[in-house]
């Protein structure tokens, strides 16, 4: 059973979609997600900074609780077009909120005005800048939707390159695919109410503008995970994109490497997005929140 307020913003949400239908319009898809933070709660106690980081511009959420034994980089969602830090700086701050630490949210480019691979070399370049920041805090990663494929891919390319590595990362109903090869990708199209697979192809191909698709770095469900962190993956069960990661969970574990896989079953695609506006939300955020807190314990002895 959902709450009474996801089924609103399920059916606000498919109200929205419906709206969508037509050909594909970049201009109007960005005109309407410009302003999608004000569908989300306002966290109590966590203000907002803007700033740069390695050049790169990002919003830092810094709760009142914030008892400084890590940091978050949190990458949002877009589809590699759309959102910013903006969209999503109420999200980082429940994220923030719930794990008593700073987030760090880049405001990456966003394509087909920079693409591939101008989003993936600004995400690690925060990611560094924040562990050389402070030295001695550790740094998790958090992303949703494309972000969280970024954040996949950000881990790739900073173990070839020999980076220092992120203690544990959160990914949330994350893009780890732009093939769209995954199964769910038709089965649960009628289900999914905000994501539309003719979409989706074309903004994939904004993003990567005629690399390969299969590329670990553009589709990072296709990379060797061998030396990559914790993940705690979070899978909706009404989203297109859902066995993206099953396909991740399997290959991961196959590896011998440690993730944790949810499946939220009567969830839309990034649900945890809504948080203040429906405890399904809340709750994903919090069981992330204890996951990183975990993982760093196991790192630090940190008793949180």
């Amino acid at each position: 059973m959902i709450s009474p307020q996801a089924k609103a913003i399920e059916s606000q949400l498919r109200l929205m979609r419906e709206e969508c239908t037509g050909p594909f319009d970049l201009q109007k898809q960005r005109e309407n997600a410009r302003n999608a933070h004000e569908l989300t709660g306002v966290p109590i106690g966590v203000p907002h900074v803007s700033g740069q980081m390695a050049g790169v511009p990002v919003l830092r959420a810094v709760p009142d609780n914030d008892q400084g034994r890590f940091s978050v980089v949190f990458l949002h969602g877009g589809a590699f077009c759309l959102m910013s830090a903006w969209t999503h700086h109420r999200f980082a701050g429940y994220i923030a909120q719930a794990c008593k630490a700073q987030v760090i949210s880049p405001d990456y480019s966003l394509a087909p005005e920079k693409p591939f691979p101008r989003a993936l070399s600004e995400c690690v370049s925060v990611i560094t800048a924040a562990r050389e920041e402070h030295p001695r805090r550790l740094i998790a990663l958090v992303g949703d939707s494309a972000g969280g494929g970024l954040a996949l891919s950000a881990l790739l390319q900073m173990r070839d390159s020999g980076a220092p590595l992120p203690f544990g990362a959160v990914l949330m109903a994350p893009w780890l695919d732009l093939t769209l090869s995954s199964p769910s990708v038709k089965s649960a199209a009628k289900r999914d109410v905000i994501l539309i697979e003719e979409n989706l192809r074309e903004m994939a191909e904004l993003y990567t503008g005629g690399e390969d698709l299969r590329d670990p770095r553009v589709s990072p469900v296709y990379g060797n995970f061998a030396g990559l962190p914790p993940l705690y993956v979070q899978a909706s069960g009404n989203d297109l994109l859902r066995d993206d990661c099953t396909l991740l969970r399997d290959a991961y574990i196959a590896q011998g490497l440690e993730l944790q896989y949810e499946l939220f079953a009567d969830m839309f695609h990034s649900f945890q997005f809504y948080a203040g506006k429906m405890p399904e939300a809340e709750h994903a955020i919090g069981k992330a929140a204890g996951f990183l807190k975990g993982a760093c314990d196991k790192i630090s002895n940190v008793q949180f």
